[in-house]
Protein backbone atom coordinates (compact mmCIF):
# COMPACT_ATOMS: atom_id res chain seq x y z
CA UNK A 1 0.00 0.00 0.00
CA UNK A 2 0.71 3.42 -0.08
CA UNK A 3 1.69 3.81 3.47
CA UNK A 4 3.99 0.80 3.01
CA UNK A 5 5.98 2.61 0.04
CA UNK A 6 6.20 5.74 2.08
CA UNK A 7 8.14 3.73 4.81
CA UNK A 8 10.57 2.24 2.54
CA UNK A 9 11.44 5.42 0.62
CA UNK A 10 11.54 7.29 3.93
CA UNK A 11 14.21 4.38 5.09
CA UNK A 12 16.54 4.94 2.19
CA UNK A 13 16.40 9.06 2.54
CA UNK A 14 17.47 7.96 6.41
CA UNK A 15 19.80 5.28 5.49
CA UNK A 16 23.16 7.81 5.97
CA UNK A 17 21.83 9.14 9.43
CA UNK A 18 20.61 5.68 10.27
CA UNK A 19 24.44 4.34 9.70
CA UNK A 20 26.16 7.36 11.14
CA UNK A 21 24.11 7.58 14.52
CA UNK A 22 26.22 6.28 17.55
CA UNK A 23 23.26 4.40 18.93
CA UNK A 24 22.89 1.95 16.17
CA UNK A 25 25.39 -0.98 16.59
CA UNK A 26 27.51 -2.72 14.66
CA UNK A 27 24.94 -6.01 13.81
CA UNK A 28 22.90 -3.41 12.55
CA UNK A 29 25.15 -2.08 9.87
CA UNK A 30 26.03 -5.48 8.56
CA UNK A 31 22.36 -6.39 8.21
CA UNK A 32 21.93 -3.22 6.47
CA UNK A 33 25.24 -3.98 3.89
CA UNK A 34 24.01 -7.51 2.89
CA UNK A 35 20.60 -5.81 2.57
CA UNK A 36 21.84 -3.47 0.20
CA UNK A 37 24.69 -5.25 -1.27
CA UNK A 38 24.94 -8.29 -3.41
CA UNK A 39 28.50 -8.16 -4.05
CA UNK A 40 32.18 -6.56 -3.52
CA UNK A 41 35.51 -6.89 -5.17
CA UNK A 42 38.37 -5.37 -3.65
CA UNK A 43 41.66 -4.83 -5.74
CA UNK A 44 44.88 -3.68 -3.11
CA UNK A 45 47.12 -1.47 -5.39
CA UNK A 46 50.62 -0.02 -4.16
CA UNK A 47 48.63 3.50 -3.17
CA UNK A 48 45.06 2.95 -3.73
CA UNK A 49 42.30 0.73 -2.84
CA UNK A 50 39.57 -0.33 -5.90
CA UNK A 51 36.19 -1.74 -4.65
CA UNK A 52 33.61 -2.90 -7.48
CA UNK A 53 30.07 -2.81 -5.53
CA UNK A 54 26.97 -4.64 -6.78
CA UNK A 55 23.83 -3.58 -5.67
CA UNK A 56 20.86 -5.85 -6.07
CA UNK A 57 18.98 -4.27 -8.53
CA UNK A 58 21.71 -4.79 -10.89
CA UNK A 59 24.07 -1.41 -10.58
CA UNK A 60 27.54 -1.33 -10.14
CA UNK A 61 29.54 1.62 -7.96
CA UNK A 62 33.18 1.20 -8.45
CA UNK A 63 35.06 3.39 -5.48
CA UNK A 64 38.69 4.06 -5.36
CA UNK A 65 40.34 5.42 -1.98
CA UNK A 66 44.22 5.82 -0.48
CA UNK A 67 45.86 3.10 0.56
CA UNK A 68 45.80 2.86 4.69
CA UNK A 69 49.19 3.72 6.10
CA UNK A 70 50.84 0.66 7.30
CA UNK A 71 52.24 1.43 11.19
CA UNK A 72 55.69 1.54 10.13
CA UNK A 73 54.83 4.00 7.63
CA UNK A 74 53.05 6.49 9.97
CA UNK A 75 55.68 6.61 12.17
CA UNK A 76 58.66 6.97 9.54
CA UNK A 77 60.56 9.66 9.62
CA UNK A 78 59.88 12.45 6.55
CA UNK A 79 62.37 12.47 3.75
CA UNK A 80 63.19 16.41 4.05
CA UNK A 81 64.32 15.41 7.73
CA UNK A 82 66.47 12.56 6.91
CA UNK A 83 67.89 15.13 4.02
CA UNK A 84 68.40 17.29 6.84
CA UNK A 85 70.50 14.83 9.14
CA UNK A 86 72.40 13.75 5.92
CA UNK A 87 73.67 17.24 5.91
CA UNK A 88 74.15 17.92 9.38
CA UNK A 89 76.85 14.31 9.66
CA UNK A 90 78.52 16.47 7.16
CA UNK A 91 80.24 18.65 9.96
CA UNK A 92 78.85 17.71 13.51
CA UNK A 93 78.62 14.94 15.77
CA UNK A 94 75.56 13.24 17.13
CA UNK A 95 75.17 15.56 20.18
CA UNK A 96 75.55 18.19 17.84
CA UNK A 97 73.02 17.36 15.38
CA UNK A 98 70.18 16.67 18.43
CA UNK A 99 70.92 19.90 19.61
CA UNK A 100 70.49 21.65 16.31
CA UNK A 101 67.14 19.83 15.80
CA UNK A 102 65.75 20.45 19.03
CA UNK A 103 66.66 24.18 18.31
CA UNK A 104 64.17 23.57 15.35
CA UNK A 105 61.75 22.02 16.64
CA UNK A 106 62.47 19.13 14.25
CA UNK A 107 60.77 15.33 15.50
CA UNK A 108 61.03 11.48 14.71
CA UNK A 109 58.84 9.74 13.18
CA UNK A 110 56.89 8.93 16.32
CA UNK A 111 56.66 12.66 17.22
CA UNK A 112 59.32 12.53 20.11
CA UNK A 113 62.79 15.16 19.96
CA UNK A 114 65.85 13.60 19.05
CA UNK A 115 68.05 11.99 21.33
CA UNK A 116 71.61 10.42 20.60
CA UNK A 117 70.50 6.59 20.31
CA UNK A 118 67.42 7.57 18.23
CA UNK A 119 69.55 9.91 15.68
CA UNK A 120 72.01 7.17 16.25
CA UNK A 121 69.64 3.97 15.13
CA UNK A 122 68.00 6.29 12.85
CA UNK A 123 71.08 7.04 10.44
CA UNK A 124 71.97 3.55 10.79
CA UNK A 125 68.93 2.21 9.45
CA UNK A 126 68.59 4.87 6.36
CA UNK A 127 72.65 4.10 5.86
CA UNK A 128 73.37 7.73 6.73
CA UNK A 129 77.28 7.98 7.38
CA UNK A 130 78.05 9.69 10.61
CA UNK A 131 80.94 12.17 11.07
CA UNK A 132 83.35 9.26 11.81
CA UNK A 133 82.29 7.55 8.80
CA UNK A 134 83.29 10.29 6.52
CA UNK A 135 86.50 11.62 8.08
CA UNK A 136 87.82 8.29 8.44
CA UNK A 137 86.85 7.97 4.21
CA UNK A 138 88.78 11.15 4.15
CA UNK A 139 91.86 9.45 5.89
CA UNK A 140 91.86 10.49 8.94
CA UNK A 141 93.73 8.27 11.11
CA UNK A 142 92.41 6.89 14.99
CA UNK A 143 94.05 7.55 18.20
CA UNK A 144 95.46 3.49 17.61
CA UNK A 145 96.94 4.49 14.25
CA UNK A 146 98.52 7.91 15.31
CA UNK A 147 100.36 6.08 18.27
CA UNK A 148 101.83 2.80 16.25
CA UNK A 149 103.00 5.50 13.51
CA UNK A 150 104.65 8.07 16.05
CA UNK A 151 105.87 5.34 18.07
CA UNK A 152 104.35 5.95 21.57
CA UNK A 153 101.23 4.73 23.80
CA UNK A 154 97.72 6.30 22.12
CA UNK A 155 97.86 7.63 26.03
CA UNK A 156 100.62 10.23 24.96
CA UNK A 157 98.54 11.37 22.32
CA UNK A 158 95.89 11.94 24.11
CA UNK A 159 98.22 13.98 26.09
CA UNK A 160 100.07 15.68 22.89
CA UNK A 161 96.09 16.93 21.84
CA UNK A 162 94.89 18.21 24.94
CA UNK A 163 98.11 20.16 24.48
CA UNK A 164 97.50 21.38 20.93
CA UNK A 165 101.28 19.58 20.19
CA UNK A 166 98.81 17.30 17.42
CA UNK A 167 95.44 18.31 15.90
CA UNK A 168 92.13 16.56 15.02
CA UNK A 169 88.41 16.73 15.24
CA UNK A 170 86.15 15.25 18.01
CA UNK A 171 83.75 12.77 16.52
CA UNK A 172 81.26 12.00 19.62
CA UNK A 173 80.23 13.17 22.72
CA UNK A 174 82.86 10.73 24.55
CA UNK A 175 85.61 13.13 23.66
CA UNK A 176 86.80 10.75 21.36
CA UNK A 177 89.29 12.24 18.25
CA UNK A 178 90.31 11.31 14.72
CA UNK A 179 93.58 12.84 13.59
CA UNK A 180 95.04 14.44 10.46
CA UNK A 181 97.50 12.37 9.24
CA UNK A 182 101.29 12.98 8.34
CA UNK A 183 101.70 14.62 11.42
CA UNK A 184 105.07 14.79 12.78
CA UNK A 185 106.30 13.45 16.21
CA UNK A 186 106.66 16.75 18.80
CA UNK A 187 110.17 17.96 19.75
CA UNK A 188 111.16 17.05 23.53
CA UNK A 189 111.80 20.52 24.64
CA UNK A 190 108.47 21.95 23.06
CA UNK A 191 106.41 19.39 24.59
CA UNK A 192 107.99 20.33 27.93
CA UNK A 193 107.32 23.77 27.68
CA UNK A 194 103.79 22.87 26.77
CA UNK A 195 103.09 20.81 30.08
CA UNK A 196 105.05 23.08 31.91
CA UNK A 197 105.00 26.61 31.34
CA UNK A 198 107.43 29.21 32.50
CA UNK A 199 105.63 31.62 35.15
CA UNK A 200 106.07 35.55 33.98
CA UNK A 201 106.95 37.41 36.79
CA UNK A 202 106.14 41.27 37.10
CA UNK A 203 109.08 43.17 36.33
CA UNK A 204 110.16 44.69 39.71
CA UNK A 205 111.13 48.52 39.81
CA UNK A 206 114.11 50.17 39.59
CA UNK A 207 115.18 51.75 42.88
CA UNK A 208 115.12 55.55 42.93
CA UNK A 209 118.76 57.22 42.39
CA UNK A 210 120.59 59.13 45.40
CA UNK A 211 121.41 62.18 44.80
CA UNK A 212 125.15 63.24 44.99
CA UNK A 213 124.98 66.65 45.25
CA UNK A 214 125.07 68.12 48.51
CA UNK A 215 123.77 72.46 48.85
CA UNK A 216 126.14 74.86 50.33
CA UNK A 217 123.73 76.23 53.04
CA UNK A 218 123.46 72.34 53.97
CA UNK A 219 127.15 72.11 54.65
CA UNK A 220 127.20 75.39 56.25
CA UNK A 221 124.40 74.66 58.13
CA UNK A 222 126.25 71.52 59.67
CA UNK A 223 129.13 73.28 60.63
CA UNK A 224 127.38 75.79 62.35
CA UNK A 225 125.41 73.30 64.63
CA UNK A 226 128.73 71.48 65.34
CA UNK A 227 129.45 71.13 68.87
CA UNK A 228 133.05 73.66 70.08
CA UNK A 229 135.27 71.74 72.37
CA UNK A 230 136.77 74.71 74.78
CA UNK A 231 138.97 72.88 76.80
CA UNK A 232 140.42 72.49 73.48
CA UNK A 233 140.19 75.58 72.19
CA UNK A 234 141.60 76.75 75.71
CA UNK A 235 145.13 74.76 75.64
CA UNK A 236 148.08 76.51 74.98
CA UNK A 237 149.90 76.10 71.51
CA UNK A 238 153.60 75.43 71.47
CA UNK A 239 154.35 76.81 75.35
CA UNK A 240 152.72 80.06 74.61
CA UNK A 241 149.66 80.89 76.04
CA UNK A 242 146.63 81.29 74.11
CA UNK A 243 145.90 84.84 73.38
CA UNK A 244 143.42 86.48 75.62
Amino acid sequence: DDQHQQRIRALATDLPALWADPATPMRERKRLIRLLVTDVTVIRGSQHITAHVRLPGGQQHTLTIPRPLTATEQHTTPAATLALIDELMTDHTFDEAVTILRGRNIVGGWGKPFTVPSLTALCHHHNIPSLRDRLQAAGMLTVAQVAYDLGVTPATVKKWQLLALITGRRIDGRREYLYHPGQDRPRRNRSRDAANPRPKHPASPRPAAKSSTTTTRGRSSAAMTAPINHEHAAQPTDGNEAPR
